[in-house]
């Protein structure tokens, strides 16, 4: 089961994003070149001169739902959207009450297109009751970023995405009157829920009484275990994307027909599909009212095919009905969800008092729902747009035609050194598991068809002093995986992906380890390196953001006695750089009597899970060798009550070369300047 099975509820509010933007530009973490001004909060045309933080610089990595309410849900084939109907609509959706909000991270400054919630946890509450359930967001990134706000202000984000994935250790309390809510407990197994909720209309104007703000629209149904987390093993539909770079490579997303791909599920007993349009359809501007585009139909095509054609005659689809978005309030009912029902009812049989015409088009409906319920698991699904003059109707989103789709069941991982990471994949034949071979392989680096990694992370301005940008991707021998794996019967195959980088090695010079992408489908990589730069993932039929994204640690060898200068400090005055709320507000990383001051807390929040929210540091980006060297040497500080002066140094033990002294050895590869444009 998925978000997008009954019973399922529904909601929408407001969600906060608070990141530091400090961080978002890879030269800021040169901790020899940097400056002040980098913390300072900068617009174009305002702001303080030669600030450079950006546009949110204090910001603290949280991540939270406000005013968030249900607002609709479905119960079998019932739909309801008012309390008298079900009293579980109206009621709040909360994030944690007795601990900090979750966090909102970036993958990496070269890489802020897979932002992760960590330590998100949602209940639901009602009065008199502290949750009526509670459990914990699985760790998740964005997906399917895409340019959806057509009308956008100044500083406001008109981009949007997607966060799906799990609540597991769900904890049910006593409840209210609520057959929707008995129903979701009862089809409820293992303690897990599965949840869905766009972002939109995001805005980062420090002027706005929203800024750090957007919206947020999403489902929560039941889950089951055989299936994956973090997308649904249904039906999926693409659309072709505009060709916007000086390459002609299609970044930023913005869909040629104007709506995004989506995702179906057919449940043949109900013989009912469901669409999720939630993240699909444009919207005018920040309110998140729906763009009128014009009739949308859900067809299927009639005939097998090679090709998806660009247009269809009324006589080459079977619809199964029009997108209801045109109604009021419906987005805000369904999150944007709608079941299709194939099944031939009451009103398509004929009836004796029917006149020849209304006989024949109950005849046309019925033989297109038989045709639907027949050849369902057999063709494409085709979104097609308003009628032309010339009587044909435009694709603007389709399934490949030959139904197969393959997906990463999570796209973005840390690697330690040697230690291998498994990397799930899912195969379908048109929404049924498929049994198959897959191939995995690197994308080249520069590989501007494939992935939007690289670049400075934000603008491409001079610093001063200078420094260099470093390349991601190479070395391409310092990653290892088996070029292909079979899925087994539930459509289910496991990649295991490892890095092996030598002791010493920092490709990127003053940050920790390398980036790397991986692209996969079901035909082998071209022979050639020029061949592999001009394949997108997935092949002919692909989504835009469907490939592995990676963050390989780079390997340090531990010394028997970290010091604070030659060890410690490097790391912690580069955190303390890039999250000055943290150094301005409650300790000064890159002093030692601060550090050493709040070293019980420092311990324990090194110490922790990531997945906590407390966990530090907010980014995730420390490798396990680096955060086991920080512990050892905070258990080694002096207690309270002994002087706090720094030791002396001891004799070095075998350690690599700091970040700032390699990069002086060995200059980072300066890669070609890249502008990217960032959810954040």
């Amino acid at each position: 089961m998925s978000y997008l099975d009954t019973p399922r509820i529904n909601f929408t509010g407001v969600f906060q994003a608070d990141p530091s933007t400090v961080n978002n530009d890879v030269r800021y973490y040169d901790n020899a070149a940097f400056q002040p001004e980098y913390q300072r909060q900068h617009y174009p045309d305002g702001g303080p001169e030669g600030a450079e933080g950006y546009w949110n610089p204090e910001g603290t990595g949280i991540f939270r739902f406000i005013e968030c309410k249900i607002t609709g849900g479905q119960l079998g084939d019932q739909a309801l959207d008012s309390p008298e109907q079900d009293p579980v609509v109206g009621l709040r959706l909360e994030n944690a009450d007795r601990r900090p909000p979750g966090k909102i991270v970036d993958l990496d400054p070269q890489m802020q297109y897979v932002s992760q919630l960590w330590g998100v946890q949602l209940r639901l509450a009602a009065p008199g009751h502290s949750a009526l359930f509670c459990g914990e967001l699985l760790p998740v990134p964005l997906m399917n970023l895409w340019q959806r706000q057509i009308n956008a202000l100044s500083w406001e984000q008109p981009m949007a995405a997607n966060y799906q994935s799990i609540l597991h250790d769900v904890d049910w309390h006593g409840g209210i009157d609520s057959p929707l809510l008995d129903a979701l407990r009862q089809a409820t197994a293992d303690g897990l829920l599965a949840v869905n909720f766009n972002l939109y209309g995001y805005t980062r104007n420090n002027q706005s009484r929203r800024f750090t703000m957007g919206l947020v629209s999403g489902s929560i149904a039941p889950y089951h275990v055989r299936e994956p987390k973090h997308f649904v093993m249904g039906r999926h539909l693409t659309t072709p994307l505009q060709p916007t770079g000086p390459n002609g490579a299609p970044f930023p997303t913005q869909p040629l027909g104007g709506v995004y791909g989506f995702q179906c599920l057919n449940r043949p007993k109900q013989q009912t599909l469901y669409a999720d349009f939630g993240l699909a359809l444009p919207i005018v501007d920040s309110t998140g009212e729906l763009h009128n585009i014009g009739t949308l139909t859900l067809a299927l095509l009639k005939d097998s095919t090679d090709l998806i054609p660009t247009s269809v005659d009324a006589e080459q689809f079977a619809a199964l009905g029009t997108v209801d978005y045109q109604q009021p309030g419906w987005y805000a009912r369904t999150a944007g969800i709608q079941g299709f029902n194939y099944a031939v009812g009451d009103a398509e049989l004929p009836a004796a008092d029917d006149s020849p015409e209304l006989r024949q088009r109950k005849l046309k409906t019925r033989e297109h729902k038989d045709f639907v319920a027949t050849h369902l698991e057999q063709r494409p699904l085709l979104l097609l747009g308003p009628q032309k003059i010339d009587g044909s109707y435009p694709v603007l989103s389709y399934e490949a035609a030959d139904g197969r789709y393959v997906r990463a069941d999570g796209h973005v991982f840390r690697l330690n050194p040697d230690k291998p990471q498994p990397v799930d994949f899912y195969a379908s034949h048109f929404g049924l598991p498929l049994s198959t071979r897959l191939y995995a392989w690197q994308l080249p680096p520069g590989n501007a068809n494939s992935n939007p990694m690289g670049g400075t992370g934000m603008s491409d301005n001079a610093l001063t002093p200078p420094v260099p940008t470093p390349e991601v991707g190479f070395p391409e021998a310092n990653l290892g995986l088996p070029p292909c794996l079979d899925t087994n019967a539930d459509g289910k195959g496991t990649l295991a992906v490892a890095a092996h980088p030598p002791l010493g090695e920092t490709p990127r010079g003053y940050i920790d380890g390398q980036l790397y992408a991986l692209s996969y489908g079901f035909q082998p990589p071209p022979d050639t390196h020029a061949g592999r730069m001009a394949t997108a993932p997935g092949g002919p039929y692909c989504e835009y953001w469907n490939f592995v994204s990676l963050l390989a640690f780079n390997r340090v060898a531990i010394p028997m006695q970290p010091t604070w200068e030659r060890d410690i400090q490097p790391i912690l005055k580069q955190y303390g750089n890039l999250y000055p709320i943290m150094s301005r507000h409650l300790v000064d990383l890159g002093d030692y009597a601060s550090v050493s001051a709040h070293r019980r807390a420092l311990r324990l929040a090194f110490s922790l899970p990531p997945s906590d929210p407390n966990y530090m540091p907010v980014s995730r980006d420390l490798s396990d060798a680096k955060r086991e060297m920080l512990l050892e040497w905070l258990d080694a500080l002096p207690p309270d009550n002994q002087p706090q002066a720094q030791p002396a140094e001891p004799e070095i033990v075998e350690i690599e070369l700091s970040p700032d002294e390699a990069l002086r050895k060995k200059p980072a590869r300066v890669a070609k300047p890249s502008r990217q444009h960032t959810i954040k």
